[in-house]
Protein backbone atom coordinates (compact mmCIF):
# COMPACT_ATOMS: atom_id res chain seq x y z
CA UNK A 1 0.00 0.00 0.00
CA UNK A 2 2.60 2.23 0.69
CA UNK A 3 4.50 1.81 -2.51
CA UNK A 4 1.10 3.04 -4.09
CA UNK A 5 0.61 5.94 -2.18
CA UNK A 6 4.81 6.91 -2.63
CA UNK A 7 3.82 6.18 -6.76
CA UNK A 8 1.43 8.86 -6.71
CA UNK A 9 3.25 11.28 -4.80
CA UNK A 10 6.08 10.98 -7.19
CA UNK A 11 3.65 11.01 -9.86
CA UNK A 12 2.14 14.51 -8.89
CA UNK A 13 5.24 15.60 -8.23
CA UNK A 14 6.51 14.95 -11.58
CA UNK A 15 3.99 16.85 -13.65
CA UNK A 16 5.85 20.12 -13.67
CA UNK A 17 9.13 18.77 -14.30
CA UNK A 18 7.48 16.87 -17.91
CA UNK A 19 5.94 20.34 -18.29
CA UNK A 20 8.71 22.35 -18.98
CA UNK A 21 10.96 19.44 -20.00
CA UNK A 22 12.98 19.89 -16.57
CA UNK A 23 15.35 16.91 -16.47
CA UNK A 24 17.43 17.64 -12.94
CA UNK A 25 14.55 18.84 -11.13
CA UNK A 26 12.59 15.33 -12.42
CA UNK A 27 15.82 13.35 -11.31
CA UNK A 28 15.95 15.13 -7.87
CA UNK A 29 12.16 14.03 -7.47
CA UNK A 30 12.83 10.28 -8.94
CA UNK A 31 15.88 10.22 -6.58
CA UNK A 32 13.52 10.63 -3.49
CA UNK A 33 12.43 7.22 -3.78
CA UNK A 34 15.31 6.39 -2.35
CA UNK A 35 14.23 6.44 0.94
CA UNK A 36 12.45 3.21 0.36
CA UNK A 37 15.76 0.77 0.17
CA UNK A 38 13.10 -2.29 -1.88
CA UNK A 39 12.72 -0.02 -4.57
CA UNK A 40 14.72 -1.32 -7.51
CA UNK A 41 13.97 1.28 -10.43
CA UNK A 42 11.69 4.52 -11.05
CA UNK A 43 11.61 5.67 -14.63
CA UNK A 44 9.53 8.60 -15.70
CA UNK A 45 8.90 8.77 -19.30
CA UNK A 46 6.85 11.40 -21.73
CA UNK A 47 4.19 11.59 -23.30
CA UNK A 48 5.19 9.65 -26.39
CA UNK A 49 6.25 6.42 -23.86
CA UNK A 50 9.96 7.55 -24.33
CA UNK A 51 12.21 7.57 -20.93
CA UNK A 52 12.54 10.87 -19.81
CA UNK A 53 14.74 10.06 -16.91
CA UNK A 54 15.29 7.16 -14.23
CA UNK A 55 16.80 6.59 -10.79
CA UNK A 56 18.31 3.07 -10.49
CA UNK A 57 18.95 1.75 -7.14
CA UNK A 58 22.20 -0.15 -7.12
CA UNK A 59 21.46 -1.56 -3.88
CA UNK A 60 18.27 -2.91 -4.17
CA UNK A 61 18.24 -3.77 -8.46
CA UNK A 62 19.11 -7.52 -8.73
CA UNK A 63 18.18 -10.28 -10.86
CA UNK A 64 14.88 -11.29 -8.87
CA UNK A 65 13.28 -8.07 -9.65
CA UNK A 66 13.46 -6.91 -13.39
CA UNK A 67 12.58 -3.85 -15.15
CA UNK A 68 9.83 -4.67 -16.67
CA UNK A 69 7.88 -2.58 -19.83
CA UNK A 70 5.72 0.31 -18.77
CA UNK A 71 2.48 0.50 -20.03
CA UNK A 72 1.38 3.82 -21.47
CA UNK A 73 -1.68 3.61 -22.46
CA UNK A 74 -3.29 5.86 -19.52
CA UNK A 75 -4.08 3.15 -16.69
CA UNK A 76 -2.97 2.51 -13.36
CA UNK A 77 -2.05 -1.18 -13.90
CA UNK A 78 0.29 -3.21 -11.15
CA UNK A 79 1.78 -6.67 -11.93
CA UNK A 80 3.87 -8.91 -9.66
CA UNK A 81 4.97 -11.43 -8.93
CA UNK A 82 6.46 -13.52 -5.79
CA UNK A 83 10.00 -11.61 -6.00
CA UNK A 84 8.52 -8.38 -7.64
CA UNK A 85 6.04 -5.53 -7.87
CA UNK A 86 5.58 -3.09 -10.91
CA UNK A 87 3.32 0.09 -10.80
CA UNK A 88 2.53 2.20 -14.01
CA UNK A 89 0.93 5.42 -13.09
CA UNK A 90 -0.35 8.01 -15.75
CA UNK A 91 0.95 11.67 -15.08
CA UNK A 92 -2.28 14.05 -15.98
CA UNK A 93 -1.98 17.54 -16.58
CA UNK A 94 -5.66 19.33 -17.00
CA UNK A 95 -6.77 15.57 -18.49
CA UNK A 96 -4.22 15.08 -21.04
CA UNK A 97 -1.72 12.42 -19.97
CA UNK A 98 2.26 13.99 -20.20
CA UNK A 99 3.93 11.26 -19.15
CA UNK A 100 3.97 7.92 -17.04
CA UNK A 101 5.56 7.07 -14.06
CA UNK A 102 6.66 3.24 -13.79
CA UNK A 103 7.91 1.89 -10.55
CA UNK A 104 10.09 -1.84 -9.55
CA UNK A 105 10.22 -3.04 -6.66
CA UNK A 106 11.08 -6.07 -4.85
CA UNK A 107 9.58 -7.57 -2.37
CA UNK A 108 11.63 -9.35 -0.13
CA UNK A 109 10.96 -7.09 2.77
CA UNK A 110 7.13 -8.07 2.49
CA UNK A 111 8.11 -11.40 2.36
CA UNK A 112 10.01 -11.83 5.73
CA UNK A 113 7.73 -9.53 7.24
CA UNK A 114 5.01 -12.43 6.53
CA UNK A 115 7.07 -14.80 7.11
CA UNK A 116 7.44 -13.35 10.58
CA UNK A 117 3.96 -12.91 11.91
CA UNK A 118 2.90 -16.35 10.22
CA UNK A 119 5.77 -17.82 12.66
CA UNK A 120 4.50 -15.44 15.57
CA UNK A 121 0.80 -17.01 14.64
CA UNK A 122 2.02 -20.46 14.61
CA UNK A 123 4.06 -19.80 18.39
CA UNK A 124 0.87 -18.45 19.64
CA UNK A 125 -1.52 -21.72 18.08
CA UNK A 126 0.88 -24.34 19.40
CA UNK A 127 1.07 -22.25 22.95
CA UNK A 128 -2.74 -22.29 23.05
CA UNK A 129 -2.98 -25.82 22.08
CA UNK A 130 -0.95 -26.95 25.31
Amino acid sequence: MRLFILADVLANNSTAALKFLDKEAAKEILQSAAADISISHVALLDEQCQLFVEYVNILASNDESPVTAPNCNGERLSFYSDDFLNISIPIIFKKDQIGTLSINSGLNDLNKMLNRQLQAFFILFVMTLL
